[in-house]
């Protein structure tokens, strides 16, 4: 190739982003449903807003159906990735993005 180098990247995806990747996403469930699902968690991350840290968590649960949390005052089970538990939340639909998001969760077990 006339002194030039071909550089062949290879990426492995993790097992998180592949259960990420086929998780059934949109707007799940009814909007201000009641919900305990049984959860493990595959991505949490953060940033610092107006009003002090905001904790974004994103489960799967056991149907395969893909459910966030935003909000400041995340239980600690769920800002470990990898942890699975039942949790007790409300559901509201992010219009915009198109997801489905839980409030108020309380993690039972």
């Amino acid at each position: 190739m006339n002194g030039q180098y071909q550089v062949k990247k290879i990426f492995t995806k993790s097992d998180a982003d592949l259960r990420l990747e086929n998780a059934t996403t949109g707007l799940l469930f009814e909007l201000k449903q009641k919900l305990e699902l049984e959860i493990e968690v595959v991505k949490v991350f953060g940033f610092e807003g107006a009003f002090g840290w905001t904790t974004v968590s994103i489960m799967i649960d056991k149907d395969n159906n893909l459910v966030k949390y935003v909000g400041g005052a995340c239980p600690e089970q769920l800002s470990e990735v990898g942890s699975k538990c039942i949790i007790k939340g409300t559901v509201k639909h992010d219009e915009y993005r198109k997801e489905t998001q839980l409030q108020r969760i309380k993690v039972i077990a």
